[in-house]
């Protein structure tokens, strides 16, 4: 046969035999020459199939009539019933039949047009499809075969294998993309080597070149001296408490001290004044605060942050240009880079990536000194370091220590390092030593090579063998018993250094430091204090929420605003012009690039992902039709326990959307939280160091845009391949791309707020409830926006749900390509006036979700130091 006949259909004949083989009685409303009360078999014999053949082919359509014969036997007679037309019993009035039917000549209870072949709007003809054209069931005109399908005459569903043979191009499109990179990649490396032979001819390997030699600042010697830093928090604990001292320019210190000592806090109080209890900070000599030269100052933080998909020259010729001073020429550039790269002995891995634990690239010791790299390359006059021997073996520490000396001595820079339990080799390459006790109080800062003379004048001779800097730990920690005291406390030690500070006789400095507000005020009330702070927490916490809120949209606007005066208005900075924001987002852009494809075959890998969500989909919609209602003149009839059903069309695109948002949902979230997720602390430094949260959002954006394209052609290209659509593929195309637009931005956003660890199951419950919960199917959108409903105190929720408007826009096309539109638009709370407001919709909520990516962006800067 032809095609399956619904077992709706079958709901037509008013009558049936109950079980246990009696009769059924016939509605009121059957004409009176019919008897009321029939055997249900005898009633059905009223009623015949039969089957047209069409020549030159195999197939067959069948429509159902009345059976003559059987009818005359019961005195029944039919007249004969014009096409078109049909007619329920002997004597009815003729029914219509509607469009997207088939009703020839003597039709009793109308069929759908069946599969394979195309009616005509009269209902009164049929034809078998022709070539290059197909028909499901119900079809008055046919459809277009699209170009990746085989449409042979009497095709019913395209098959679209085609498909394949464009997604293999489109790969080998892509291939040859990164391979024009990889030859563009080969020419830059063969221009960096030149330029670095070049470097050796001239004989400036074993140095840094310099390229600010016109700015005021680049020989000015940065001698840091502090007074009475301190800190204290708001319950009363001192972290850090009368610091003083001085750091000096072309000496390299090295700051050590017990846990808890507060040798981090102490660089954060030098760079921000807003952290101090109290306390001041003079540059050369004169009182001004070290955060007026921040573009001077360069950190190496003890992790070795930056990006692992990224070369050692990639790395460091962004960061130069970044940081060196606005007009820099390309050249001075990479001189720069290239300087520093000889200097750092990286020479051998300039072109290697940095990789990871997953990823093979450089050793520990050879990031580490890219990451010191980083700084250098910007021409940093003081420069801290958050122990840089941190994870390196002993032989590794004292090459990294060695050349720290050397960018001291050769550079003449302010550098001071916090530095744990180095070896003797290592520690005899510093040459100052700040030593910090407990409660952020100090114990000696001075010369290193003084420090056991000192040590032995307060009671603690340096034994011989031992190593310094495992002695001077020992002695603030109370494990090395004073030759003076024999009740000493490590606590004393800060009056010992005061005394020495003050010329008096460390001698006659009476004990009874254990009283300092440093120890004894961490301990009081510390339960008390611990507990009122977290009742604090949670009463403040919505109040705080929402001022979070409200500070991240100001501090938003405020740098779309600088961003764009940056653009536009010349400005000059004081301590170095740094390139505009122009430029910024440029670079920005650049690096997101390289990152992003970076690899073919990583790449190729989320396409596979996208490919294979869009398979699913189109294997799990195949059979999800739409097909129109039964006419009237049939529902009449109907058994009243399935009448209902008869009256409503066979309705599954909805279902389609919700799978269709699910799978875009699910495959945007998951790789558009890896664009900040996996680079947040990358993004911290960054923005330490100068950089504008703007121009890197909008670079990582701008760099993710052809990813959001591709993975939407080939989700809309597999989610096509077995679902029989009948709008237009690129409609189609447009609302899944939106849908994608609208999931990275989501990933964004979730990746600024979550920790990596639960990100991927947190966007997973994201996408169910977006995709399902806020889809408008179920609960049923007209239910939900009912004023009165249960719904209506969150009904906002729909509003602004992207996959709502999705599943409208797809449904609404898909009826309308169907002949069965007319009656049917308006159900389930949509409407036609939203044809083209959806993608609008769409396109705003994905924007709403890029501003909360950015909020929430900035807002993980708050804290961090």
């Amino acid at each position: 046969m032809a095609s399956n006949i619904p077992s709706k259909t079958d709901a037509v004949i008013p009558s049936k035999t109950n079980s246990g083989g009696g009769t059924t009685q016939v509605p009121s409303n059957v004409p009176s020459n019919v008897n009321p009360v029939l055997d249900g078999a005898t009633f059905k014999s009223f009623y015949m199939r039969k089957r047209l053949t069409f020549e030159d082919t195999e197939y067959t359509a069948d429509y159902i009539t009345f059976n003559a014969e059987e009818s005359a036997k019961k005195g029944i007679t039919w007249k004969p019933i014009p096409p078109g037309y049909f007619r329920m019993f002997p004597n009815s009035e003729d029914q219509p039949c509607p469009s997207g039917f088939f009703c020839p000549n003597d039709t009793t209870q109308p069929l759908y047009c069946p599969a394979r072949f195309e009616c005509s709007n009269d209902t009164k003809t049929i034809k078998v499809c022709k070539i290059g054209k197909f028909c499901p069931m119900g079809t008055v005109n046919a459809y277009n075969c699209s170009f990746f399908a085989s449409c042979p005459k009497g095709t019913d569903k395209p098959t679209r294998f085609g498909i394949f043979g464009f997604v293999i191009a489109l790969a080998v499109i892509m291939a040859y993309c990164f391979y024009i990179k990889k030859l563009f990649d080969a020419k830059r490396k063969s221009l960096r080597d030149l330029s670095m032979k070049r470097l050796l001819v001239m004989g400036d390997a074993g140095s840094v070149v310099v390229v600010s030699k016109d700015d005021e600042h680049s020989n000015r010697p940065f001698d840091i001296e502090f007074t009475n830093l301190t800190r204290r928090l708001s319950n009363g604990v001192y972290i850090m408490q009368g610091v003083t001292g001085q750091l000096n320019s072309s000496r390299l210190c090295a700051i050590m001290g017990v846990s808890g000592a507060g040798k981090s806090t102490f660089i954060s109080l030098l760079m921000n004044p807003k952290l101090r209890t109290k306390g001041d900070v003079c540059i050369g000599g004169r009182k001004e605060e070290l955060s007026k030269y921040a573009k001077l100052v360069g950190f190496v933080p003890q992790e070795d942050i930056m990006l692992r998909e990224l070369t050692v020259d990639d790395i460091l010729t962004h960061s130069a240009r970044m940081r060196l001073p606005a007009g820099t020429s390309k050249d001075d550039v990479t001189n720069k880079v290239n300087s520093v790269v000889s200097f750092l002995q990286l020479s051998h891995v300039s072109g290697s990536a940095i990789g990871d634990e997953a990823r093979r690239g450089i050793s520990g010791g050879q990031r580490k000194r890219v990451n010191i790299g980083m700084e250098l390359v910007a021409e940093p006059k003081v420069l801290f370091l958050d122990e840089p021997t941190s994870g390196l073996d002993s032989s590794t520490s004292l090459e990294v220590c060695t050349m720290l000396r050397d960018i001291a001595e050769k550079q003449h820079l302010t550098i001071a390092a916090v530095i744990h339990s180095p070896s003797p080799a290592t520690f005899a390459q510093f040459h100052d030593l700040m030593l910090l006790g407990k409660g952020g109080r100090l114990v000696y800062l001075g010369p290193r090579d003084k420090a056991p003379a000192y040590f032995e004048e307060v009671g603690f001779r340096v034994p011989d063998g031992m190593s310094e800097s495992d002695f001077y730990m020992d002695v603030m920690s109370g494990r090395i018993p004073s030759s003076f005291e024999p009740n000493f406390e490590p606590s004393m030690l800060f009056d010992y250094w005061e005394a020495h500070c003050a010329g008096d006789s460390i001698v006659e400095r009476l004990p009874g430091a254990a009283g300092q507000p440093g120890t004894e005020k961490h301990d009081q009330g510390g339960e008390k204090s611990n507990a009122l702070a977290i009742a604090k927490k949670w009463v403040l916490a919505l109040p705080l929420f929402l001022w979070s809120l409200i500070l991240g949209i100001v501090w938003m606007l405020k740098e779309f605003g600088l961003f764009l005066v940056s653009l536009v208005a010349c400005q000059s900075d004081p301590v170095r012009d740094t390139p505009n924001g122009f430029v910024v987002l440029s670079l920005c852009i650049k690096r997101a690039i390289l990152q992003v494809y970076r690899s073919l075959l990583s790449f190729l890998g989320d396409q596979i992902l996208h490919l294979g969500c869009g398979a699913f989909i189109s294997i799990a919609s195949q059979q999800m039709e739409f097909l129109g209602a039964q006419p009237a003149g049939v529902c009449d009839y109907a058994p009243i326990a399935v009448g209902w059903m008869c009256s409503q069309p066979i309705d599954h695109i909805r279902e389609v959307g919700i799978f269709m948002s699910l799978g875009v949902l699910f495959a945007g979230i998951s790789v558009g939280t890896q664009t900040f997720g996996n680079e947040l602390v990358v993004f911290w430094r960054d923005s330490a160091s100068g950089m504008p949260t703007l121009p890197y959002f909008l670079g990582k954006l701008v760099s993710d845009i052809p990813r959001i394209i591709v993975a939407a052609i080939m989700f809309s290209l597999s989610m096509v391949l077995f679902w029989p659509y009948r709008s237009n593929f690129s409609a189609i195309f447009v609302i899944i791309l939106l849908l994608y637009f609208v999931a990275f931005a989501m990933g964004y956003f979730l990746s600024t707020i979550f920790s990596r660890q639960s990100v991927g199951l947190i966007g997973t419950g994201f996408a169910l409830a977006w995709a399902l919960v806020f889809s408008g199917v179920t609960p049923q959108l007209d239910d939900v926006m009912n004023p009165n409903g249960i719904y209506s105190g969150f009904n906002f929720m729909w509003t602004i749900s992207a996959p709502r408007y999705a599943i409208e826009a797809l449904y609404l096309r898909e009826v309308a390509a169907r002949s069965f539109v007319d009656k049917y638009t308006p159900r389930f709370g949509y409407s036609t006036d939203m044809l083209t407001k959806d993608f609008a919709y769409i396109f705003v909520i994905g924007l709403a979700w890029l501003a909360l990516s950015f909020i929430g962006l900035k807002l993980s800067l708050r804290g961090r130091n």
